[in-house]
């Protein structure tokens, strides 16, 4: 017995389409609660490994970059021989041109490092004991347990509080020869900051520092941070710890890493994915109801309106005159169509925006190729000809090394004091291809020498001054002021100078924010400038002295 009938055509299509949103509803709840269940843990406890996780691969890379830093410092073709010489010599001149020498080669070893904070070389005996450090305050190999000895001539000790900045710091110590008997070292620690950055990675939900420690292979907490059950020089117990905490672990061969969830924080977590889930299960509900009712709207008229004229004006009616409800169909034809078409002209567009983002991805890690092997090979070079007696070569290789790390650094933002440096190295190099005259007036006060400011904005201008400047006994004149609360920055020469024409358009140029009709290297000038500095920066271009050359004005305000 057919208890009910579908005898229209609407009420077959409302039917189906009720059906179909209510069977899909229906298989995606069960699916999404039989798994939501099992896989909440699975994701929770993830996120927290996988920063567990990074935060060890980074503490791995410092260990091992610190051992890096120390093995080229005592590198037998390196600065060890001018240690020696220092070591054997008494004479005190020669003495502390051999310390300012091999501090320059520590600087240069630590300045490739974003882990090294301070290193020395000292000599057990002696007095003081570290006799050639780059530290700001006092710097003493501390009398700490060993960490571990992994490498041949390197000990790791214990994470301690250092003397010079009064933090946690990771410290080794590394054989560096013998003089006369008598063995010295280098010691090295990390940055100040480095141990409490790296742990305050972990942070929970409202920005709160979670428990997170350092431990030995011995199972003893060496350094923590948060409010970790176990102080430091404690056995880590980890059956007492899952009494409070869910912990999780980080294993690396000599050392382990403890990460302590509260356990209202996990449960915190856990509630809040799950509100997540059940939220997406409505709003997909009623998004499915909404489509269905958009669907019955979109098919259910046309194709009604459709069957009532054809039973109403029989096959006549597919040949005459047709109404404008009669046309829909027609309409929904064209407009999937025009869908297909300009779907696939999408697909087709992101296949090439694919195709260039992989192309600029590649360019951006060739743009970052770490130049340090550069700077390495230079300062051998140096190094060599200064062995040899070839003074005014290895002077030549010091400032180009220079210049290169000023240009090339990891940091765009440098001093003013580094920035004039800079400049009297590339003055230094150009001198050695061609003659020309120098001056240089430089009237600050010291502070500002430590002013911050954009890098490689002084040397395109000088170097306009050559391929500009085209005069026979070129000059040029460098100076520094500070007046009426303005520092002011003057390049000039007296080459042939610019018409007073192409003066007014380029000053009317550099007043905007990118000097588009200047050249390259004034154009970055203008832009780092004015980004950095905001609206309290001025450029201007200008005569030289008594009329002659070309003089480009900086003036920054206080």
């Amino acid at each position: 017995m057919k208890l009910f009938r579908f005898k229209s055509t609407k009420a077959q299509i409302i039917m189906m389409v009720i059906v179909s949103a209510a069977v899909s509803i229906l298989f995606f709840s069960v699916y999404t609660f039989r798994n939501v269940a099992r896989r909440f843990e699975q994701t929770i406890e993830e996120g927290y490994q996988l920063s567990l996780n990074a935060v060890g691969d980074k503490l791995g890379q410092a260990l091992e970059e610190m051992h890096r830093v120390a093995s080229g410092l005592t590198y037998r073709g390196g600065i060890i021989a001018q240690v020696e010489d220092y070591l054997m010599t008494r004479d005190v001149l020669r003495r502390r041109e051999l310390a300012r020498q091999v501090l320059e080669q520590m600087n240069l070893h630590d300045f490739q490092s974003q882990v090294v904070g301070s290193s020395c070389f000292y000599f057990p005996g002696e007095a003081p004991e570290a006799f050639i450090t780059n530290a700001v305050g006092q710097l003493v190999p501390p009398d700490r347990p060993l960490f571990f000895n992994r490498y041949p001539y390197t000990e790791f000790f214990v994470p301690g509080i250092s003397e010079e900045s009064g933090k946690y710091v990771l410290s080794l110590a590394r054989f560096g020869g013998n003089v006369d008997g008598r063995d010295f070292y280098v010691y090295m620690e990390s940055d100040s900051d480095f141990l409490e950055s790296l742990f305050s990675q972990i942070q929970d939900g409202s920005g709160k520092q979670m428990a997170i420690c350092l431990v030995d292979a011995g199972g003893i907490v060496r350094y923590a941070l948060g409010e970790f059950p176990f102080e430091a020089g404690e056995s880590f117990d980890e059956e007492e710890a899952r009494r409070v905490f869910v912990p999780f672990s980080y294993a690396a061969p000599h050392w382990s890493l403890y990460l302590c969830v509260p356990n209202e924080e996990y449960r915190r977590v856990y509630r809040s994915f799950f509100l997540e889930v059940v939220t997406l299960i409505l709003i997909y509900a009623v998004f499915a109801a909404f489509m269905a009712f958009r669907i019955y709207r979109a098919a259910y008229r046309p194709l009604d309106t459709f069957v009532k004229e054809l039973s109403g004006r029989g096959v006549e009616g597919l040949y005459g005159h047709r109404g404008a409800n009669s046309s829909e169909l027609g309409e929904c034809q064209e407009k999937i169509e025009q869908m297909r078409v300009e779907i696939c002209r999408l697909l087709a567009q992101v296949e090439q925006d694919s195709r260039q983002n992989a192309y600029l991805e590649n360019q951006l890690l060739l743009s970052r190729i770490n130049p340090h092997f550069i700077h390495n090979t230079l300062n051998s070079i140096g190094l060599e000809a200064a062995g040899q007696g070839e003074t005014q070569l290895a002077e030549t290789l010091r400032a180009l090394n220079n210049l290169l790390y000023h240009n090339l650094g990891k940091n765009k933002v440098t001093t003013l004091r580094d920035e004039l440096r800079a400049a009297d190295d590339y003055i230094y190099l150009q001198r050695r291809i061609q003659s020309f005259g120098y001056e240089k007036e430089i009237d600050l006060p010291q502070e500002l020498l430590d002013m911050q400011m954009p890098g490689f904005v002084l040397q395109p201008i000088i170097e306009n001054c050559f391929q500009h400047g085209k005069a026979r006994n070129l000059e040029i004149r460098l100076g520094a002021f500070y007046r009426d609360a303005r520092l002011c920055l003057m390049i000039e020469d007296n080459g042939q100078g610019i018409s007073r024409e192409k003066q007014e358009h380029l000053n009317q140029e550099l007043l905007e924010i990118s000097a588009h009709g200047a050249g390259i290297g004034l154009r970055y000038v203008s832009s780092a400038l004015k980004l950095f500095f905001a609206g309290g920066v001025t450029l201007a271009a200008g005569p030289g002295r008594e009329g002659r050359g070309t003089r480009i004005t900086i003036c920054i305000q206080i």
